[in-house]
């Protein structure tokens, strides 16, 4: 009896296990979950290397300052709204006889570029300037180019047609 039980244990066993097998080939293989792939954005550009950009299509460009939080003359850098990175630079095309009395960082030096978070803050920050500058009607002045969450600030004693070139870069 003893051989009986353990013949029908050995036989179960073994059919177990070859239907276990059996089973697992007729089973059609599950479905692995599909991982979502999420699209990167690209990544955006700081002031400083729009900055580069603009000296590298036009030669009398130069960097003049990369701006801090501390350091900012508008106490915008990184705060809700503002620029998330600016810079000045210098287009020696403005001449030095205008400039004689004006901050090194002076905007009428050359110019400056301010990045921020959205399209909309950007938009906001050229409308904003747009509306000073008609304000104030003759006593300040500069050409604005706004480009996506770009904003370009130049100087006011370039020609019209030396302002396009910095259009034309932001294009």
């Amino acid at each position: 009896m003893r051989k009986l039980i353990l013949a029908v244990a050995a036989v179960a066993l073994l059919a177990g296990c070859g239907g276990a097998a059996a089973k697992d080939e007729q089973e059609p293989a599950r479905a692995k979950p599909k991982v979502e792939q999420v699209e990167e954005k690209p990544k955006q550009p700081t002031a400083e290397q729009v900055t580069r950009q603009l000296a590298e299509a036009i030669p009398t460009v130069k960097l003049f300052r990369v701006y801090t939080a501390e350091d900012d003359p508008n106490d915008m850098l990184g705060r809700p709204g503002g620029y998330l990175s600016k810079t000045a630079f210098h287009d020696s095309r403005a001449k030095d006889e205008e400039l004689e009395y004006l901050e090194k960082d002076a905007i009428e030096r050359g110019g400056s570029v301010e990045m921020f978070a959205t399209e909309q803050e950007a938009k906001q920050r050229y409308e904003y300037l747009s509306e000073v500058v008609k304000a104030a009607a003759g006593l300040v002045g500069e050409y604005d180019y706004l480009s996506g969450t770009t904003v370009v600030r130049v100087s006011r004693f370039l020609t019209p047609d030396q302002a396009k070139e910095y259009e034309a870069v932001m294009r």
